[in-house]
């Protein structure tokens, strides 16, 4: 799975969140997107997704793909838990018919099996985190885009996610992650991009 970018650029009206990026993302790696509040990280993040169009250059994807983009991925209040498990899935990328399939191992994952019909709003920040991280873990995905998605999980899951994205670079598949703890990145990364104010990148 490659991701490359040519010449990437994106304005909001007059301003410019980042311009002339030029990079090629490759496999067997774990990247870090850092720099303050505003800089640009998840509005990049969403554009290498595609969730947002460039205002210049392109993005190139060979492979499979999955993001969690929002914190609370998958975690929607008005449904039980089971329903947002299968959803974090679908989002990710797998069917509904593999969804439900690895439904058992996915709830265990992320410590929910006995919760399967409580509703999603009785559980925790950290808890409904764990959805959609849970849910990525039994993707087969190339290359992952998680945007904050470690930030709201206790100490043994963060442990736990650490050693699947070992097993995940072994493999050959790449994450791509931002978070406000640079010393949580600087534990999982072995590259990095830092984002400055006025669409400044500074490749490290």
């Amino acid at each position: 799975m490659t991701i490359s970018l040519s010449d990437l650029g994106k304005r909001f009206n007059y301003d410019w969140i980042f311009r002339h990026v030029n990079y090629q993302f490759e496999s067997n790696s774990v990247y870090a997107i850092t720099g303050s509040n505003g800089s640009g990280k998840s509005t990049f993040l969403r554009c290498l997704a595609g969730v947002l169009e460039p205002t210049d250059g392109e993005v190139l994807r060979i492979g499979s793909l999955a993001a969690l983009l929002t914190h609370g991925f998958g975690a929607y209040e008005d449904l039980p838990v089971r329903s947002n498990l299968i959803l974090a899935q679908q989002l990710a990328g797998a069917s509904l018919r593999d969804a439900c399939e690895r439904l058992p191992r996915v709830a265990a994952s992320a410590e929910l099996s006995d919760r399967l019909y409580s509703p999603t709003s009785h559980l925790s920040e950290g808890m409904r985190a764990k959805i959609g991280l849970a849910a990525l873990a039994h993707t087969p995905f190339q290359v992952a885009l998680l945007d904050e998605s470690l930030n709201h999980v206790d100490a043994d899951f963060r442990e736990l996610f650490f050693q699947l994205t070992r097993k995940w670079i072994a493999e050959g598949r790449s994450l791509v992650m931002t978070s406000h703890d640079e010393n949580l990145l600087k534990r999982f990364a072995t590259r990095s991009l830092r984002f400055l104010h006025r669409g400044l990148v500074e490749l490290e």
